[in-house]
């Protein structure tokens, strides 16, 4: 018969040994034990305490059945029948202790029979983080180029764990409880797996390039102009997306590029734009990350009247590389400035722009 009321117990707490809890001064007259193996969180787990029959062939009743080893893991059940499902943070080696009491139809020479039940169970569980702290989300999957991730399986023994690398990237060291997996200098797929006991435990990773940019005036600065001429200009800050992921081991600059003048800037019509020099991506904050470490000055030069419509292109190149790898054409970034017949002037790039008359006050940065 199963006794109906039910009863919250404790399961496969983390212990070396009993943790000082005293032993049965007697025999136990009837002990059990599970050793469920090796599992993870949300696998489900169960077990029943089955006494022999007695002589005359009657089931044993259990009466009695409690955890005598604490822990974290909620049990719901009956004194002879548990079960449960692998808390999400429950990595761990456990060992756990059940007993209570059992008896037959009829008398029990005046005492009660008394079980013992003993689990054990090895939790695994494989966690990721980034080395990134912004995005904050440290778990994600999604990665940028060259991005760095701590792969760990928590809970399994570390000599016995190795690990391997299907797709682009490295990882290092191949054996241990943890490893590092580099992510490839170009858009790919990874699977960073460890191997543990005869099992294996897989993480799926996909990588991105840049692909844009966002440029923003730099806070604290105007926009800049000279009074009585045509004239304008910003301090430009980039920031490098998708923003869902880190650059923050790559580097970036401005390839060159032959300008595009017509008009008032007829002049400048084949106008080389410079190489720039290599520069960092820094993390940011979480809502503007990827930033560019360089403040970039946008502006025309100052013209004197008089005045007439004209226009003038720079479509600059960016690209970027991982460390000294080979670099990558990114995205093209527009410097766009127009003039019309009052002098008015109005400079773009990056999709950020100002806009200023020939007669507006002087201004600083």
């Amino acid at each position: 018969m199963m006794h109906q009321a039910k009863l919250y117990v404790v399961l496969l707490a983390f212990m070396l040994g009993w943790h000082g809890l005293p032993e049965r001064v007697f025999a136990w007259d009837y002990t059990q034990s599970a050793n469920f193996g090796i599992l993870q969180p949300g696998d489900h787990v169960d077990f029943t305490v089955t006494p022999p029959k007695n002589a005359k062939g009657d089931n044993a009743i259990v009466t009695k059945g409690a955890c005598d080893q604490p822990g974290g893991f909620i049990w719901v059940g009956g004194p002879a029948s548990w079960n449960g499902t692998v808390p999400p943070d429950f990595a761990a080696q456990h060992i756990g202790r059940f007993s209570g009491e059992y008896t037959y139809p009829g008398t029990n020479a005046g005492r009660a029979l008394t079980w013992k039940m003993d689990t054990e169970a090895e939790v695994v569980k494989l966690e990721t983080i980034t080395d990134a702290t912004i995005p904050v989300d440290r778990t994600r999957k999604k990665l940028g180029v060259g991005e760095k991730v701590t792969l760990t399986l928590e809970g399994a023994t570390g000599s016995q764990v190795t690990w391997s690398l299907t797709g682009d990237g490295s990882i290092y060291p191949s054996s241990g409880s943890s490893t590092k997996f580099t992510a490839h200098e170009r858009a790919s797929g990874a699977s960073v797996t460890a191997a543990y006991k005869g099992k294996t435990y897989t993480a799926n990773f996909s990588v991105v390039e840049p692909s844009g940019i966002e440029m923003e005036r730099e806070p604290g600065t105007t926009n800049w102009h000279i009074n009585g001429t045509a004239s304008a200009g910003f301090k430009g800050r980039a920031y490098i997306t998708p923003n869902d992921v880190s650059f923050i081991n790559i580097e970036m600059r401005e390839q060159s590029c032959v300008g595009i003048g017509n008009g008032f800037y007829s002049d400048l019509n084949g106008a080389i734009h410079p190489i720039g020099d290599w520069g960092k991506v820094i993390a940011g904050t979480e809502t503007k990350p990827n930033k560019d470490d360089f403040v970039d000055t946008v502006q025309s030069d100052s013209r004197e009247p008089p005045f007439s419509y004209g226009t003038f292109t720079w479509p600059i190149p960016w690209e970027f590389r991982v460390g000294s790898g080979n670099a990558k054409v990114f995205k093209t970034v527009t410097h766009y400035q127009e003039a019309d017949d009052t002098g008015k002037i109005t400079i773009s790039k990056g999709g950020f722009s100002v806009s200023k008359n020939a007669d507006d006050p002087t201004s600083g940065y």
